[in-house]
C-alpha cells in the first residue's frame, strides 16, 4: 500500500515538483511499511487517520517481527503471476520509463485519480491530492514488477512459515492498483502455513481507503481484529 505523507512539508525540503519530474540524484530505498491507528487512550477508539511509511508492502510479512500483521492493500509478493488491466494502468507512470528505477517519482492529479481516489467524489480527490501526493521512489514498483524473473527478489517471502503470528490481507473492491485479486493471489500463497491467515473486503472502496473519509471504519475494522486475536 503506497500512502503518501503530507506534500507541503515534504516540498519546503526541496523534493521535486508535481506533473511528472522526477530527480534521478535523489535514490530511492526499500523501505519498511509500518500502519499506525491512533486511538484515544480512555476510549480505545480511533481519533484520527492511520500513518503509515511509505514503501513495499512485502517487508510487513517479514516474521517475527510483530505478534500479529494488517496488510492493507499489499504490494504483490513474488509467486504472484496475476497482472490486472487497471495494475498496468495505474502503475504505468513508474515502470514507464527505466530511469525512475532509482528516482522518485511525482503523479499527476489525473495519474493520482486513477491509482488512488478513483472511488471517491472529484471534490475529496482534489482536497486528497492537494493534502497527500508527494513524490515516491521507484525502485519499490519494479521490484514487484519484475519479482518473478528474479530469484533474489526484494518481495520473496517465506509464506510457509507456521510460526508468525495471525495476518490480516485487506482490499478495497474498487482499488485500481492493488485489485482484490491480487490480494485474494497473497491469500492463496499463504495456504501452506498453518499460521493464521484472513481476508477482508471493503466494499466501494480504493486505493485511498486508509486516508480518505471512510478511513474510520477500516480502523475500526483493524482494532476489532486485533482484539479478537487477544491483542
Amino acid at each position: 500500500m503506497d500512502i503518501p505523507a503530507k506534500a507541503s512539508a515534504h516540498q519546503k525540503r526541496g523534493y521535486c515538483k508535481k506533473g511528472g519530474e522526477s530527480r534521478p540524484q535523489t535514490r530511492s530505498r526499500v523501505i519498511l511499511v509500518i500502519i499506525v491507528v491512533h486511538t484515544d487512550k480512555d476510549t480505545a477508539k480511533p481519533c484520527g487517520p492511520p500513518s503509515a511509511s511509505k514503501g513495499t508492502v512485502a517487508c510487513i510479512h517479514t516474521p517475527n517481527l510483530a505478534s500479529a500483521a494488517i496488510a492493507i492493500d499489499p504490494a504483490p509478493i513474488k509467486g504472484m503471476p496475476e497482472l490486472p488491466l487497471s495494475v498496468l494502468k495505474s502503475g504505468f507512470p513508474v515502470p514507464g520509463n527505466p530511469f525512475n528505477f532509482g528516482r522518485v517519482v511525482s503523479l499527476t492529479e489525473p495519474q493520482f485519480r486513477c491509482g488512488f481516489t478513483n472511488a471517491l467524489s472529484e471534490k475529496e480527490a482534489r482536497e486528497l491530492y492537494s493534502m497527500y501526493a508527494i513524490p515516491g521512489p521507484g525502485r519499490p514498483i519494479f521490484q514487484a514488477a519484475t519479482a518473478t524473473f528474479n530469484p533474489n527478489s526484494a518481495t520473496k517471502v517465506n509464506v510457509t512459515n507456521a510460526t508468525r503470528g495471525p495476518l490480516l490481507l485487506i482490499a478495497g473492491a474498487d482499488d485500481h492498483t492493488v485489485p482484490p485479486v491480487l490480494v485474494k493471489s497473497a491469500l492463496k500463497n499463504y495456504k501452506n502455513s498453518k499460521a493464521v491467515t484472513e481476508y477482508k473486503e471493503f466494499s466501494k472502496r480504493g486505493h485511498s481507503l486508509t486516508i480518505d473519509s471512510g478511513w474510520r471504519e477500516i480502523a475500526e475494522y483493524c482494532l476489532n481484529w486485533l482484539k479478537s486475536r487477544g491483542l
